[in-house]
């Protein structure tokens, strides 16, 4: 604060002192320094223990001395001198890698590496300029390529005092790569779990994820939180939805000024229930230009602007640096524009019906085609059979708009047909109709039985067929509730289960089941006893 304002501050905190003074009879201040208002604040309070309540008017004075308490506290917080809250300046590198992640946390003499991208990355020569040997810790938070295959030629040009893994494994020749590099560093190597922390220097990075290696690969990813002062970040690696619900349900997504967007800005990643518990005031992805994965998606950047955070990334940006004392933060390069993802074309949900047909029957071909990005879009719509170009149709879609585009065709010729709808494939099958003989048998009936107990007959029949059934006891056909007809189902079975009526007369009595199937009909009969 201004010399002059604080001599503002103390003629205001004089004059509360001396309405204080004249409630309770304390002296008017002399010199409004820090120590005298310490000393006031202890006299006040030692009046207030020596005050008795006895009467409302001696409340008021207790309440009146309680409220000039606070604001004398206030007034001394406010003339304290600040104390520092952190030791030098922190610079958090979000390196342009394409599409993969690194990150350098660069505080004076220590230099902590999250991921490295992937071998092509050029991160080696990027530290050269800020790493003093050693490179203090290393992180992978996961083992796909795009995050540890940089980090080899890290291995081989820097020595790395301890590596942090996550403790999963991949089949890639880039991790066994990194593997080999990792056990020939000589580093302590740990794996990291919620709870435990990684301290460097001044730092302390605080490991949220995995409990256990139970998820994908992404979703096993290492997540850790850093304070440095009073400004939060928040590191995601690959994590989705699924290592974020696990979070969220233990309450420890931290609010935070500085959020690496997980998965390279994947819709797969930053649901909004986690975005509002961090509440985010930057939010960077790291992703490449024009990479083949549509990243970011646009459901993140809605997501993500939806909590009032800035967003940028590396594919627009190129590396970021946020730098801060420990009190304020900037961005390099500064926000300039929002980021509007370009339109992102997708054909789904390829549907073939009927995928059996007879000769010169139609057979009706869907696809969905979405447009997820940020502009209008006009795609073309390929339909191949055998490899043969059949028709093509051209759909126009707005942000967000999706269309069902279908096609018909019809064969006469026999046999296995292969569909190809843009990268979509499938297939159908023209065949000449079997007509199968209509056959009928029963399984099974319940027999002996008593009156008043269930009984249940089981047929077997041709796939489709109508059948009936009729049971016959001594007063004629059977009314009970079950014996209505019935379709045999795909596989030809029918059943009917019905109550034998308490006044039925004991005997041996018939049941007659008949299927019909293309003007066929065929019978069969059995008979059941009744006790």
């Amino acid at each position: 604060m201004k010399n002059e304002g604080r001599w503002h501050l103390f003629v205001l905190v004089g004059l509360a002192l001396l309405l204080v003074g004249s409630v309770v009879g304390c002296p008017p201040p002399i010199e409004d320094t820090v120590a005298e208002l310490e000393e006031r604040i202890t006299t006040l309070q030692e009046e207030l223990l020596a005050h008795e309540a006895t009467t409302q008017a001696q409340q008021h004075e207790i309440q009146e001395i309680q409220n000039k308490i606070e604001e004398l506290e206030k007034a001394l917080e406010e003339a304290s001198p600040p104390t520092p809250l952190t030791k030098g300046e922190l610079k958090v590198h979000f390196i342009d890698v394409g599409q993969g992640d690194s990150i350098l946390v660069d505080l004076g003499e220590t230099e902590i590496l999250i991921d490295g991208g992937d071998k092509s990355s050029g991160v080696v020569e990027y530290l050269k300029k800020y790493v003093d040997d050693p490179l203090e810790v290393m992180v992978a938070t996961h083992p796909h390529a795009d995050h540890i295959g940089g980090l080899i030629g890290v291995l081989d040009d820097f020595e790395v005092d301890e590596i942090w893994l996550n403790g999963d494994t991949n089949t890639s020749d880039t991790y066994s790569e990194f593997m080999s590099a990792v056990n020939s560093e000589g580093a302590q190597v740990y794996e990291a779990r919620r709870g435990d922390t990684i301290e460097v220097g001044e730092l302390v990075f605080k490991v949220l994820h995995p409990v256990n290696l139970s998820g994908t690969t992404n979703n096993n990813s290492i997540v850790l939180s850093l304070r440095y002062g009073e400004i939060d970040f928040l590191f995601m690696g690959d994590a989705e939805k699924e290592a974020e619900a696990t979070m969220l349900a233990a309450g420890i997504v931290p609010d935070v000024e500085i959020l690496k967007v997980g998965h390279h800005g994947s819709r797969t990643a930053s649901s909004r229930q986690f975005l509002q518990a961090a509440k985010p005031e930057v939010a960077i992805y790291m992703a490449g230009k024009g990479n083949s994965y549509g990243h970011p998606h646009p459901e993140t950047i809605t997501a993500v602007t939806e909590v009032h955070a800035l967003i940028q990334g590396t594919d627009q940006y190129g590396t970021i640096i946020v730098t801060t004392d420990g009190r304020i933060f900037s961005v390099q390069p500064p926000y300039s524009h929002p980021i509007e993802p370009a339109p992102i074309i997708e054909v789904i949900n390829l549907s073939i019906s009927p995928d059996e047909v007879e000769p010169g029957e139609t057979v009706t071909i869907s696809v969905t085609v979405t447009n997820s990005g940020g502009s209008q879009e006009t795609h073309s719509v390929a339909l191949k059979i055998n490899g043969s170009e059949i028709e093509t149709k051209s759909v126009v879609l707005n942000a967000g708009e999706s269309q069902v585009v279908n096609f018909a065709v019809a064969k006469e010729s026999t046999g296995t047909y292969r569909v190809e709808v843009n990268d979509l494939k499938g297939t159908f099958i023209v065949a000449e109709k079997v007509v199968q003989d209509l056959f009928l048998e029963i399984v099974s009936v319940t027999s002996p039985i008593g009156k008043g107990y269930t009984a249940t007959l089981k047929a077997e029949t041709s796939p489709g067929a109508q059948c009936t059934i009729a049971v016959y006891y001594k007063s004629g056909r059977s009314t009970a509730s079950g014996l209505y007809p019935k379709e045999a189902d795909s596989q030809g079975n029918v059943s009917w289960s019905w109550k034998v009526g308490t006044r039925t007369t004991p005997g041996s009595w018939p049941i007659v089941v008949t299927a019909s199937l293309d003007g066929d009909t065929v019978s069969q009969t059995t008979d059941f006893t009744v006790y």
